[in-house]
């Protein structure tokens, strides 16, 4: 009954607007405590900039505060999108974060979204070029982060990825076909490199289905109005959303669907988002933590060692 893979938090910060930003970051760090006691893996944690979807804009920041916090949970970028950095800079602030953690650092780089045009401009970067400079980015950073540095993986990139030896990461959107398209191209491409496969996924614990219904209810219809197809009944919106929602039965069962599928390495559960208040949330992520002994046999991916007392410590 092994999930096969490790389970692993996101965040992008994209709270209720009327929350202030240090608000946020609080209800972020409790999640993290929680994560670290539980025995997660990895909290990885997103850019953005000029209110464009999250509020965190400078993720290395927020994981070297984080480390202080934490002792075994491993901290990630997904993603710094790679185009806004100088590579050289990149590198040596990437490196001093690495050794404030204590070599727990994950490295995640994208390519920035090409529509965001506030931010290319702002930052004096070209999006024609940003497939090229992420290559470089990565090239400088390859060294020091072996093993544990990814690429967002676009349609059209996997097979560089691969060949270069770095972890490819799924997007929550996107189609099972697309996925298993970009992870053939990915795995084609690997030759001697093992390679690592992480994939973002929306999960939602609560201890009964209609719990768990009810208090998403606001969030699927979010989503929904995201994507262009909006006529699927609820369970196959579900899907095709790429979210899990039930009681902990339920959520497992899908979960190693997903791995059976994709082959993941590594799944990455977004727990929070602005319709979920901070309290169901946290229960998620507690009812979630009780399949971290199901996750996976390997060495950093076991059951939790110690417990937390209270997390409002913090302050």
């Amino acid at each position: 009954d092994t999930l096969g893979m490790k389970l692993s938090l996101f965040f992008d910060l994209n709270t209720a607007p009327q929350l202030p930003l240090e608000a946020t970051l609080r209800m972020a760090e409790e999640h993290v405590v929680l994560a670290d006691a539980l025995g997660f893996d990895t909290a990885w944690f997103a850019e953005h900039h000029f209110g464009h979807y999250g509020q965190l804009t400078s993720p290395l920041h927020f994981i070297a505060r984080l480390s202080g916090l934490t002792q075994s949970l491993k901290l990630g970028t997904a993603v710094l999108p790679a185009p806004f950095y100088n590579p050289t800079r990149l590198k040596e602030e990437t490196e001093l974060v690495d050794a404030l953690t204590g070599g727990r650092l994950k490295l995640g780089l994208g390519f920035g979204e090409s529509g965001d045009t506030r931010s290319w401009e702002a930052f004096g970067a070209s999006p024609v070029e940003r497939i090229e400079q992420t290559r470089i980015s990565a090239a400088h950073l390859a060294d020091a982060f072996t093993g544990r540095l990814y690429i967002a993986g676009g349609s059209s990139t996997p097979q560089w990825i691969a060949e270069s030896g770095y972890g490819l990461l799924l997007p929550r959107v996107g189609g099972t076909e697309n996925h298993l398209q970009r992870l053939a191209c990915y795995r084609d491409g690997l030759g001697i490199h093992r390679g690592q496969v992480a994939a973002l996924r929306l999960i939602y614990v609560a201890p009964t289905w209609q719990e768990a219904r009810v208090a998403t209810q606001p969030l699927i219809t979010r989503l929904a109005l995201t994507e262009p197809e909006t006529g699927h009944a609820q369970q196959d919106l579900l899907s095709h959303l790429n979210v899990a929602i039930g009681d902990v039965d339920q959520v497992r069962a899908l979960l190693m669907h997903w791995h059976q599928t994709l082959g993941l390495d590594e799944l990455l559960c977004q727990i929070d988002a602005p319709e979920l208040s901070h309290e169901d949330s946290l229960r998620s992520l507690e009812l979630l933590g009780t399949l971290i002994p199901y996750a996976s046999t390997l060495p950093d991916s076991v059951a939790p060692q110690r417990k937390v007392d209270k997390v409002d410590k913090l302050t």
